[in-house]
């Protein structure tokens, strides 16, 4: 696996957020997965993983036109408020952490 500080340089991630994201959201990452790998929440998961694969692709298709990986994101956390706002009350601090976990575990972001 690639170690996060190459991923970050590979990505344009910068310090700054990368260390937000592990200040503020990883933390919760320990709970994140103990959720995923509960049987019980097996349709959650799937759901969780079918996600990762749709921003997997939009990342793909769009990373080349950001500056940094910084940007990407928060256009990404936009477009998400924008089309699932209401659904999204109470919830955003969560989507920002599940986004720092997908990427902190390499189901985001590029690799080499």
């Amino acid at each position: 696996m690639t170690e996060l500080s190459e991923k970050n340089r590979i990505n344009r991630l910068s310090e700054d957020m990368f260390a937000v994201m592990r200040e503020v959201d990883e933390p919760y990452f320990h709970r994140v997965q103990s959720f995923l790998e509960d049987p019980r929440n097996r349709e959650t998961t799937l759901m969780f993983y079918e996600v990762v694969d749709e921003i997997r692709r939009v990342i793909a298709a769009k990373q080349s036109s950001f500056s940094d990986f910084d940007s990407l994101l928060n256009q990404l956390y936009d477009y998400l408020r924008e089309h699932f706002g209401s659904q999204l009350i109470g919830k955003r601090r969560i989507l920002r952490t599940l986004t720092s976990f997908m990427y902190f575990n390499c189901d985001i972001g590029r690799k080499e």
